[in-house]
């Protein structure tokens, strides 16, 4: 079987051994903050495997599906996980936005992978990945909301994930265009460290995201 796996499969395989290691710190350490950095770096490697498969024109058979469930699993089952120990007063609670979170995730990629190639080049839906980074961010930046609010800002955006609403595509974006962003978030970072807050400069960055949750379709719609 390993014959059959591009350049691209390796690295979508190295994303789920680093979303496995992640759980495993998780469930045995609660260690919530380096969890979270690494929902980071399977981001990363999200973004690399499609951009290599694409810049080789070399995809797998097995592409699609490796893609779709390391996604679900690292994007869906990890943070509804930090979310299920984050609710951690009302277990009901935690219990039905980590049911919730798992199975919008699976719909999203049960469709993403029926529909046809012209429609997969649109976001359809909000991607698993912001609400993914959403949940790190919030970690990161030691906000404290309500067990209650958290559990229902969790719902909003798994529901999200399964309406037909467009939002805008990075698929679009250069290898230059990223590597700015990166760099510009590591400026950020360092910056904050030494002069400011490190978590107001992550508390910028969920205002960023919320922006794209709740303005993304309306940019889609005027831009086209």
């Amino acid at each position: 079987m390993i014959k059959y796996l591009k350049i691209g499969d390796y690295i979508t395989l190295l994303n789920s051994v680093v979303g496995s290691v992640a759980v495993f710190l998780l469930v045995l350490y609660q260690n919530y903050i380096l969890v979270s950095y690494m929902i980071f770096i399977c981001l990363l490697l999200d973004y690399l495997d499609g951009y290599v498969s694409r810049k080789t024109k070399r995809q797998s058979v097995f592409g699609p599906y490796l893609d779709a469930l390391t996604d679900i699993f690292c994007f869906g089952f990890l943070p509804g996980l930090i979310i299920l120990f984050y609710i951690s007063e009302f277990i009901l609670l935690s219990l039905v936005v980590f049911i919730i979170i798992i199975l919008a995730n699976i719909l999203r990629h049960a469709r993403l992978l029926a529909i046809t190639n012209t429609e997969a080049n649109e976001k359809i839906g909000l991607p698993n990945t912001i609400v993914a980074s959403l949940v790190s961010l919030i970690v990161l930046s030691n906000i404290l909301l309500p067990d209650y609010l958290m559990g229902t800002i969790m719902i909003v955006l798994s529901l999200l994930m399964i309406t037909p609403i467009k939002y805008p595509t990075h698929r679009k974006l250069r290898m230059v265009h990223v590597m700015t962003m990166i760099l510009l978030v590591l400026i950020g970072l360092v910056v904050s460290m030494f002069i400011f807050n490190l978590e107001i400069f992550f508390i910028g960055i969920i205002t960023v995201l919320f922006g794209y949750v709740f303005l993304g379709p309306v940019f889609k719609r005027v831009v086209g």
